[in-house]
């Protein structure tokens, strides 16, 4: 395959068609593959993608191929079809440490792009239009605390706000049905948290539709998670037992499959786990017990795929390691040696075609392990 001088820094296979892939280079061109017979095409130019320090992220949806800068500013949607590109941006508030949220969902027809603006704002625009669809203003006003002199009190302040959510954004998961999704956020001090959102109602009530989950949450936003269905979705959770007291761990088991069905929420927007099953599918780290990876979840075969530093593994939704695929690894050991290529080279799995996949630079060529259903 010959893509001139520029280095891997992603690949992502079409939903429509597993023989296509789009391939993004350091040279800020796409081009798209055809693995069928090693032909590739120069589709288009990202100016405004050139934060190669860390990953880019990449997503194909027929037409639309949208490029980001994982943990920048920038991004770019492109239609293959005519070769119109689109940009968008965010603002740089820990920027760093917060994964570029985009998404694609269908609406009446249309395909829309879910993506970031601000650290705590999400926007969803027609992209044959151009036009954003979800204009509002963000405001927050907050008064002093004030010192009653005759009795020392102190009357706090209030906060006063409107479509304002203390919230950090980050990766998104879109349910099959494109109505719901998630962020796999945070917030201060900081602590991760999963919200829901659906999308009829971000319409209208934007960030403040949104509910959290219950769950024993930590520092590790960005955790496994994966929709199974329209309605229920599934994380990994992380072992606190070594933060835990004596008495704390009479009462405590680590269990690291946790179901949830959006249906179940209740009047406290709070949504709680309806099943969690105690699994080792994904190892922990030994000081602080969170778990690091990839789950995906493939409904023809009706289980979940684990992508661990161990192996790849095919789970029941009951919990049960029914294969086992030692060859396909994550490799989260080069997330600390903060490779740019990582996200080229590392497995990653694909439920529309029910393959594995990864780009081999000593090969040029695309490395593809199906499974067989």
């Amino acid at each position: 395959m010959n893509f001139e001088n520029g280095t891997i820094l992603e690949i992502k296979p079409s939903n429509r068609n597993k023989n296509i892939f789009a391939v993004f280079c350091d040279s800020q061109v796409l081009y798209l593959a055809d693995v069928s017979n090693g032909k590739t095409v120069k589709t288009g130019v990202f100016e405004n993608i050139k934060m190669f320090s860390k990953p880019v992220n990449m997503d194909f949806y027929y037409p639309y191929i949208c490029i980001s800068e994982k943990y920048g500013l920038n991004a770019s949607v492109i239609n293959i079809e005519t070769g119109k590109i689109q940009k968008f941006s965010r603002e740089d508030y820990h920027a760093d440490v917060s994964v570029y949220s985009t998404g694609f969902i269908e609406r009446d027809g249309k395909i829309l792009l879910i993506h970031q603006t601000q650290w705590n704002r999400l926007d969803i625009t027609d992209l044959e239009s151009g036009e954003i669809l979800t204009k509002r203003d963000i405001k927050i006003e907050l008064t002093p605390d004030k010192h009653n002199k005759k009795t020392g009190e102190i009357i706090k302040g209030k906060r006063k706000s409107e479509n304002y959510l203390d919230y950090f954004h980050s990766s998104l998961h879109i349910s099959p049905d494109g109505k719901n999704f998630l962020s796999n956020g945070w917030v201060w001090s900081p602590v991760d948290n999963i919200r829901c959102f659906n999308v009829r109602e971000f319409f209208s009530k934007y960030e403040l539709c949104s509910f959290g989950i219950e769950y024993a949450n930590g520092y590790n936003w960005d955790r496994p998670c994966t929709f199974i269905d329209n309605d229920t979705f599934v994380i990994i959770a992380d072992d606190h037992t070594k933060e835990l007291d004596e008495e704390e761990l009479k009462e405590y088991e680590y269990r690291q499959l946790q179901f949830y069905r959006l249906n179940d929420i209740t009047d406290d927007k709070w949504l709680k786990s309806f099943k969690t099953i105690k699994t080792d599918i994904f190892e922990c780290d030994p000081v602080y017990g969170e778990v690091n990876g990839e789950l995906y979840f493939d409904k023809k075969l009706n289980k979940l795929v684990a992508l661990n530093d161990r192996e790849a593994y095919l789970v029941t939704l009951e919990g049960e390691i029914t294969e086992k695929i030692p060859d396909i690894k994550y490799d989260s050991a080069s997330d600390k040696k903060e490779d740019i290529f990582r996200n080229a080279k590392r497995w990653k799995y694909s439920s529309e075609h029910h393959f594995f996949y990864r780009f081999s630079a000593t090969e040029n060529t695309m490395k593809i392990k199906e499974i067989i259903i």
